[in-house]
């Protein structure tokens, strides 16, 4: 094979992987050969999709202890919403799933491929035999190109709590949480972690760098997402605020505030 030609083959072998990678996060059927060679299912269920429930089991259920066999009836029970909020979220996590996969395949084919060979001789360690099978190519450039996995895990677990968190979001809407039947005027908050980078702590902690910020949710879905956004335009979000972001709504009750610490407490009634 001559150097073009392996690069045209390397290029036709990912963009098949990463449709693969795609319907993994959106659901649907796969090539059957692929599949079969791959050993998975050739119909896939959106893990998308399954966060967003996991969210409306969540908010509807915080404190249920399921087995698997139970949780996955309850999983299976629970139809996507027609709520038109919930749409646009989806929109927007696909917006954002798109703009990280065309980043990926810019990175492993076309324009990257003379980078990759003059950096690490991609090109010629996985075509030492000249025609080996295309699991092996795959899973070669994948060790040899480390960076490139390490961005599709950012992609799973991002689009993941984005998915959950707008799952959280229209259960409250719908009214199923436990803590607030106030639908959209819901109080809710983000608690980072700790180690939380800068830009979330700013946007969800008081300036005690302790005590979480309480908004309404209406307000934080007004806000829309910051996908394709500076860094100076983020704003307090449903979704993830940024990727790799794992910062998950919460519902404040009406009774219950934050002590010193930030941690919630509740206020007695006075009869």
């Amino acid at each position: 094979m001559t150097p073009r030609e392996k690069y045209r083959r390397v290029k036709v072998i990912l963009d098949r992987y990463l449709k693969v990678l795609n319907k993994v996060a959106r659901g649907g059927k796969i090539d059957p050969s692929l599949a079969k060679k791959l050993n998975i299912p050739v119909e896939f269920q959106s893990i998308l999709e399954r966060a967003y429930k996991k969210g409306q089991i969540d908010i509807s259920h915080p404190d249920l202890d399921l087995d698997p066999s139970e949780f996955e009836k309850l999983i299976r029970e629970i139809k996507p919403s027609d709520n038109p909020i919930y749409k646009i979220s989806q929109e927007c996590v696909q917006e954002g799933l798109d703009y990280q996969l065309d980043k990926f395949r810019h990175k492993v084919s076309s324009a990257s491929i003379e980078y990759f060979k003059k950096e690490f001789s991609v090109i010629d360690e996985v075509f030492k035999d000249d025609r080996p099978r295309d699991t092996w190519i795959a899973t070669e450039l994948r060790k040899i190109t480390q960076d490139t996995k390490q961005d599709w895990d950012m992609v799973v677990k991002t689009e993941l709590i984005n998915s959950k968190n707008e799952g959280i979001a229209d259960g409250i809407i719908k009214g199923n949480s436990p803590y607030s039947n106030k639908g959209l005027e819901t109080k809710v908050f983000k608690r980072p972690s700790q180690g939380a980078c800068k830009h979330c702590s700013s946007l969800y902690l008081e300036e005690d760098g302790k005590t979480p910020k309480v908004f309404l949710l209406a307000d934080l879905i007004a806000n829309g997402s910051n996908y394709g956004k500076k860094t100076s335009e983020w704003k307090a979000v449903v979704g993830v605020t940024h990727p790799h972001c794992q910062c998950m709504i919460e519902v404040l009750p009406d009774n219950a505030t934050f002590d010193e610490n930030g941690r919630m407490i509740f206020e007695r009634k006075v009869e």
